[in-house]
C-alpha cells in the first residue's frame, strides 16, 4: 500500500500525494472540494472543516487502502484524483476526481482521468477501475464515457441527499479496454 502514499511523475503530470502537500496547498485543495459545484455531486455534500481535512490526511498515511493526489501539469494545478477501496490482490479499485474550479471547461477532467488511468493500470498494475456517479450527474457520465468507462449497474435510491433518495450508476473499465482504446502515451 506504500505506493498509494507517494508522489510521482507520469509523463508531463506530477502526482503530489496528499501527505507531501504543504498546509497552504492543502487549504487550496480543501477550497476546491468545498466549492458548491463540486460538493453537490459528493455523497457528503456538506462543507469540510479544516480540522476534518487534517484528520483525514493523517488517516491516509496509515495502512489505509486509499490514495489521494493533487495533479499538476507544468505550473498548472489541474485538480485531485483518488483511488478508494484499493485491492491489490484482486487488482481493482474505485476512483474519484474533481477539478480545479478555476480551470472549468478547459479539459481538466479528461487530463485527470488520463492520469488516474495511467496510475491505476501502468503503475499499480490494476485490472479494473470502478466508480460511482449520481444518475443525474450527466456531465461526469459523459466524461467517464469519453475515457472509456461503461455503465455496469444501477443502484436504485442508493444515497440520501438533500432530503431525497438518489440513484447511482456504477461504471467500470478493464485494463484491456483501456489498452484497446489507444491509451494516451503520457
Amino acid at each position: 500500500m506504500e505506493r498509494l502514499h507517494r508522489s510521482l511523475h507520469l509523463g508531463d503530470f506530477s502526482l503530489n500525494a496528499f501527505a507531501d502537500l504543504s498546509d497552504v496547498e492543502h487549504q487550496q485543495v480543501l477550497s476546491w472540494r468545498n466549492q458548491p459545484e463540486i460538493r453537490r455531486w459528493m455523497y457528503s455534500a456538506a462543507p469540510i472543516a479544516w480540522e476534518e481535512h487534517v484528520a483525514f490526511v493523517a488517516r491516509l498515511q496509515g495502512d489505509f487502502p486509499h490514495g489521494y493526489w493533487r495533479v499538476d501539469q507544468g505550473h498548472q494545478r489541474l485538480g485531485v484524483i483518488y483511488l478508494n477501496r484499493v485491492n491489490l490482490f484482486h487488482r481493482q479499485a474505485w476512483l474519484g476526481l474533481y477539478g480545479n474550479p478555476e480551470l472549468q471547461g478547459q479539459g481538466c477532467g479528461d487530463k485527470l482521468g488520463q492520469a488516474l488511468q495511467a496510475l491505476a493500470f501502468d503503475v499499480l498494475g490494476l485490472h479494473a477501475l470502478r466508480l460511482e456517479v449520481l444518475a443525474d450527474n450527466l456531465r461526469a457520465q459523459r466524461l467517464y464515457t469519453r475515457l472509456g468507462f461503461t455503465r455496469e449497474a444501477l443502484f436504485r435510491q442508493y444515497v440520501w441527499m438533500d432530503g431525497q433518495a438518489r440513484d447511482v450508476y456504477v461504471m467500470a473499465q478493464l485494463v484491456s479496454e483501456w489498452m484497446g482504446s489507444g491509451s494516451p502515451a503520457l
